[in-house]
């Protein structure tokens, strides 16, 4: 639990605040399918779920399609290392350690209750979290800071911090991780329309090319 609440919890918490504000909400939404692939894959190798050739061909979409919304094309070597670029390579990794959490937990739940786990690296996350943010927090300046950000800090640590943790938690303990890691791909959906219609981003023909191919790679793991 341990692990889960500082690597699984804390850690892409922390990459995902950094990669969205170098990025964009679209990105986002679109490689947290990095996610459910490496869940795939650190399944079959840590938990012995079988890897089968569905299995594989999700990780390969997943990836291919991670890259191109990453790199807006296919990548080249002479390529500017511009800011949305590091931004949607640390989102992909973020997604990869949120992995950790589905992957990590998946044992320590056959011991321990959904609520009881989701309690102890919840706080576990907490503190990572914060030896990482309070050193260069400013807490005089956050009067300023709009009643809306901090209605949406408040939803986001209720509903998607706690509330949505405690039911993938309680999913994990019935079904396989690389099962569950397949609904994750609802995400990006709703995230997309969202930061679309509601934050003016960009939906490019390459994101769209890439969503297309992450979702396909839900498409084939959900299909074995």
């Amino acid at each position: 639990m341990l692990a889960v609440g500082l690597f699984g919890y804390a850690l892409p918490l922390a990459l995902g605040t950094y990669g969205v504000k170098m990025s964009s909400s679209t990105s986002a939404s679109l490689l947290v399918g990095m996610e459910p692939v490496a869940i795939v894959l650190l399944s079959a190798v840590f938990l012995r779920e079988a890897l089968t050739p569905l299995k594989i061909a999700s990780l390969v979409f997943g990836l291919t399609g991670a890259m191109l919304i990453a790199f807006q094309g296919p990548p080249t070597l002479g390529g500017a290392f511009t800011a949305r670029l590091k931004g949607d390579l640390i989102l992909a990794f973020h997604g990869v350690c949120w992995a950790l959490y589905s992957v990590l937990g998946k044992s320590a739940l056959k011991r321990v209750e959904p609520l009881d786990f989701t309690a102890a690296t919840s706080i576990i996350g907490f503190f990572g979290v914060a030896a990482w943010a309070l050193p260069g927090a400013s807490p005089a300046s956050w009067g300023a800071v709009p009643a809306a950000s901090w209605a949406a800090a408040v939803y986001l640590a209720a509903m998607g911090g706690f509330l949505a943790v405690i039911l993938w938690n309680a999913a994990l303990v019935k079904v396989e991780a690389s099962k569950v890691a397949n609904f994750i791909f609802l995400q990006p959906v709703v995230g997309v329309l969202l930061g679309v219609f509601l934050q003016g981003d960009k939906f490019t023909g390459w994101s769209m090319a890439g969503g297309a191919l992450v979702l396909g790679g839900m498409w084939a793991a959900s299909r074995d």
